[in-house]
C-alpha cells in the first residue's frame, strides 16, 4: 500500500499527514493572484456595482456625490427614550 505525504500550511508552520494513496481523491492547491491597490479596488466597485446601477449613471452632469463609507457605527436616537 503506497502512501503519500502532504505538508499543509498551518499558522506560521506547518502540518504533514501520511496518507495512503487511494484514500486521496484530490489535493486542491490555491491560487496566487497579485496584490491590488485600495484605488484600483474601490475604483473598480464604483464602475461596477453588483446591486445598483454605475455611480456615473445614477448622478446628474454638474452634481457631485458624497460617498460616505459605512463602518457600522452611526448616531442614531436611544429607541428608549422615544
Amino acid at each position: 500500500m503506497a502512501e503519500k505525504t502532504i505538508h499543509i500550511p498551518y499558522g506560521k508552520g506547518e502540518a504533514t499527514l501520511t496518507l495512503p494513496q487511494e484514500r486521496i481523491g484530490s489535493i486542491l492547491v490555491p491560487r496566487h493572484h497579485a496584490a491590488l491597490s485600495i484605488d484600483d479596488a474601490v475604483t473598480a466597485c464604483l464602475r461596477h456595482p453588483t446591486a445598483s446601477p454605475p455611480l456615473r449613471e445614477m448622478v446628474k452632469k454638474g452634481y457631485y456625490p458624497c460617498l460616505e463609507p459605512f463602518t457600522g457605527f452611526h448616531a442614531a436616537p436611544d429607541q428608549r427614550t422615544q
